[in-house]
């Protein structure tokens, strides 16, 4: 499991985060739609 894990991980880890900053980006350009 932690093989696999770490396998996983750097793929899954960078997907995660652009999605985040993807939602960030969307969640301010959608305030400053709102404002």
């Amino acid at each position: 499991e932690i093989g696999l894990k770490e396998h996983l991980s750097p793929t899954r880890a960078n997907g995660l985060v652009s999605m985040i900053k993807q939602l960030k980006l969307y969640a301010i350009a959608y305030q400053t739609q709102l404002n």
